[in-house]
């Protein structure tokens, strides 16, 4: 009976590491052989081993390998032009994107950064994994072959409206800039639809900023402006009030996710 709970919890670590990290589940398997090869019995020991092998697999041995394959990874520097919103991403190997996606970026943030008005870094959120097109990035409906990102949206500080250089939230989503009144409500039509999800990254915790920030309207027209611009860009999705507030009302290439999404009001998505 012993055997079976460890299976059963072996098992189910495997699908969860699997799922958040894509290489984590094999990592995993990888280092239960070790530690019986060496007969490592410390649970600490074992635990240990996992994140050595995990965090040198990670940082040194996938990058290389995924450009072989394709996949660049996006800089993880706090003083690059493109810069996580939160290294977590990083160490869930969620930070991969094709070279022609890679290169789009740091255009686009190039051009944010000559602007002084617009001056600010890009930070990224969910881009894809390393490997394998067609694995599904959790939760996320897309984000399965390379071309796509999440990028956070610009704020200021209310005191003094220099830019705001910290995140607003934990994981970058879910500090939401809210229709106006007289603006197209589309969080409360699709709820009203019956789609439960559509506002749920509101639950996240770590919603950090909350009065201290203003949404940057200039700065993210801005940059939505450039990312539309840009020849390799074939969608962007945003709310339908924030679309119509900034300014691109007859754009083709900014367009609504669908309720069968998530709101996009707290980020852009972007795709090749």
């Amino acid at each position: 009976m012993k055997k079976i709970f460890k299976f059963i919890g072996i098992s189910i670590l495997f699908v969860v590491l699997t799922v958040l990290t894509q290489v984590g589940g094999v990592l995993l398997l990888v280092s239960i052989l070790l530690a019986k090869k060496f007969r490592i019995q410390s649970g600490l020991q074992k635990v240990g081993l996992f994140l050595v092998i995990y965090v040198l697999t990670t940082f040194v041995i996938i990058p290389p390998i995924a450009k072989v394959f394709g996949r660049l990874a996006l800089p993880m520097s706090g003083t690059s032009q493109v810069r996580p919103n939160n290294l977590l991403m990083c160490f869930l190997n969620r930070h991969y994107v094709k070279p022609k996606l890679y290169k789009l970026i740091h255009d686009v943030a190039g051009q944010m950064n000559a602007n002084k008005k617009s001056s600010s870094q890009l930070r990224y959120l969910d881009a894809n994994f390393p490997f394998l097109n067609g694995f599904p990035l959790l939760p996320h409906r897309s984000h399965d072959d390379g071309e796509k990102i999440d990028l956070a949206f610009m704020y200021v500080d209310r005191a003094n409206h220099t830019p705001w250089k910290d995140r607003v939230s934990l994981l970058g989503y879910g500090f939401f800039e809210e229709p106006a009144r007289g603006e197209v409500n589309m969080p409360q039509q699709c709820a009203q639809k019956g789609y439960w999800q559509y506002g749920l990254l509101s639950k996240l915790p770590g919603l950090e900023a909350h009065e201290q920030v203003q949404f940057d309207e200039f700065a993210n027209a801005t940059l939505i402006k450039l990312l539309s611009k840009h020849p390799d860009t074939r969608k962007i999705f945003i709310e339908p009030h924030l679309k119509s507030r900034l300014g691109f009302g007859n754009n083709n290439k900014v367009r609504f996710h669908g309720c069968a999404a998530v709101r996009h009001d707290d980020h852009i998505h972007l795709e090749l």
